[in-house]
Order: C-alpha cells, then sequence, then structure tokens
C-alpha cells in the first residue's frame, strides 16, 4: 500500500482496535496507480519475498479509485509475481464492481481494505477454536493413552514380580530396598510424562507415542535380559557344584587308596616320618581293601 493512503489507514485502525489478538505487520510501500505503479508493487513483493519465513500472509490494499487507476493491477507481470509468490496474496483493491487480474489470481480477495482486515481477524478467531478443540481432543486421548498403558505396566510389573524377586533373592538383595527403587522409577516416568504434556501442546501426542514405544520396549528387554541372568546365574552355580563334587570326589581317602596308596598309624596317629618310630611299636596299615596291623621289629632309614 501506498503509506499515505486512507484505506492502509483503514486496514490499520481495524487490525489494531476490533482485535484481541497482537498482529505484527510490516508496511512495504509502493506506488498504486499510474505508470510506474506495477513495477512498484513487484519491487515491494521482491523485497517481501528477501524475508518470507518472517510473514504468514502479503496483503495489498488501495482505496478504491476509477477504472483508470486501476489498471496497473490488470498487468501481466505483477499478476504472475502473485501467482508465484511462496505466501498467500490477499488483496482489498477497494472496488465493488470491476475484477483485477491481480484478483483472480490472489489467494483470497475482498472488496476493501477494511474487509481484509476483518477477514484476518475471523480467521484467527477460527483457527483459535480450531486449536483449543485440538488442545481438548490431544489431552482427553492423551490421558487414555497413559491410563490405559498404565494399566498395561501395572498388568506387566505384578506377571514379573516373582521373576524379580527370585533374582534377588538368588542376588543376596534387599527386596524391600529394590521395591523402593522401583517405585521411585515409575513415579519419576510419571512425572515426566506429566511434565511433557504441559510442555508442548502440539508435539504431546507424538512425545506420549514415542515414550509408550520406548516403554514397551523397556519391558521386553527388561523380560529378555530377566530370564538371561537367570539362566546363566543357575547355570554356573550348577558348574559350581558340579566342580565341587568332582574335586570331593577326586580328595576322597578311598579313591587314593585304591591307587595303591596306604595310611600307617601307630598309637591312632598317623606316621609321617621313621624318626617318629621305634622297634616295637604296632602299626596299623590302612588299605584300599582292609587294615594290616604289624609290629616293628628293625627300623632302616633311608641312607
Amino acid at each position: 500500500s501506498s503509506p499515505s493512503a486512507a484505506g492502509y489507514e483503514d486496514f490499520i485502525n481495524q487490525l489494531e482496535n476490533s482485535c484481541s489478538y497482537k498482529i505484527y505487520h510490516k508496511l512495504y510501500p509502493a506506488i498504486m496507480q499510474g505508470d510506474k505503479a506495477e513495477a512498484s508493487i513487484i519491487n515491494a513483493l521482491d523485497n517481501i519475498y528477501k524475508h518470507e519465513h518472517f510473514f504468514d500472509a502479503v496483503i495489498l490494499i488501495r482505496g478504491g479509485g476509477s477504472t483508470t487507476d486501476l489498471m496497473c493491477f490488470d498487468g501481466y507481470d505483477l499478476a504472475l509475481n502473485i501467482a508465484q509468490f511462496p505466501l498467500p496474496v490477499i488483496t482489498g483493491i477497494g472496488h465493488e464492481r470491476d475484477e483485477s487480474v491481480a484478483d483472480m489470481v490472489a489467494h483470497t480477495k475482498l472488496k476493501t481494505p477494511t474487509a481484509v482486515a476483518e477477514f484476518i481477524i475471523e480467521t484467527i478467531s477460527a483457527f483459535h477454536s480450531y486449536v483449543d478443540d485440538l488442545q481438548d481432543q490431544f489431552l482427553d486421548t492423551c490421558r487414555h493413552i497413559i491410563t490405559h498403558n498404565k494399566h498395561r505396566l501395572e498388568l506387566a510389573a505384578q506377571k514379573f514380580q516373582p521373576l524379580v524377586k527370585q533374582r534377588l533373592l538368588q542376588k543376596r538383595r534387599q527386596p524391600d530396598e529394590a521395591t523402593k527403587r522401583l517405585s521411585f522409577v515409575m513415579k519419576s516416568y510419571f512425572d515426566l510424562q506429566y511434565r511433557l504434556l504441559s510442555h508442548s501442546k502440539e508435539s504431546l501426542l507424538y512425545l506420549v507415542n514415542k515414550q509408550i514405544k520406548t516403554n514397551r520396549q523397556e519391558l521386553k528387554f527388561i523380560n529378555s535380559k530377566l530370564k538371561l541372568d537367570t539362566l546363566a546365574f543357575l547355570k554356573t552355580k550348577r558348574q559350581t557344584m558340579s566342580l565341587l563334587e568332582r574335586t570331593n570326589e577326586l580328595t576322597n581317602p578311598y579313591h587314593i587308596l585304591k591307587k595303591g596308596y596306604s595310611i600307617t598309624s601307630t598309637n591312632s596317629k598317623i606316621v609321617k616320618n621313621i624318626s617318629e618310630l621305634n622297634t616295637g611299636d604296632v602299626l596299623k596299615t590302612q588299605l584300599a581293601s582292609g587294615i594290616i596291623t604289624s609290629r616293628i621289629e628293625h627300623i632302616e632309614p633311608n641312607k
């Protein structure tokens, strides 16, 4: 718009005085009639294009005029720029009877600048109501999902409880301490979910579904790991018991005697050195097949 146009002033007044929303706007001035008007408007669009990520829409307004004054809005180059512009272009040129080419290719055409302002306000209001409805739907859906999955987690916890207790007993851990840790983890998890709910309305459903999927994977992982750890623990204990039984069997004196060894004792004491014996001592020699009793007549030490 031209900064001095009455239509521009009407547009701003309607936008700022009749709207409860804060709408940020910036004027890109252009000549709105005459031979230079089309090039001036295209130049303004080029300047907007450099900062298109700042804006949601482009408003092209003028406060009416004669047919000859509005001929610049029928130019091919202007129509091409409007039709290909990445942002929606809304026109409010101010003529009720005639329709310009710019109106035809615009995203939305309205009669006056004031009507454009009213259209923006109504669109924002409708979108706000739509977002409120989505918010309610998101919250209801997420509450249902959380309640449903909380119930599933409780059922899963009940099923895993015997296995968990068995593992805790095997590792000599205190059940009360493990229960407190489990309760703390569960409470932290649900606290995190409620904080995420209040943090972002738009990403709420995505985060909940993602967390639920993660929890399912964690439960499957815990179940598999618990089974594997239990089997590994039992296997280790069986191997240890087998080794102890084998060691006990190998160290049994009976098996040593069967190999040809014997145990000699005198006066209920095992003889370990010949210096402990005297001539005339009574010896008892334990063999695998029985006991031999003998008396010493002669002692001959090794040379």
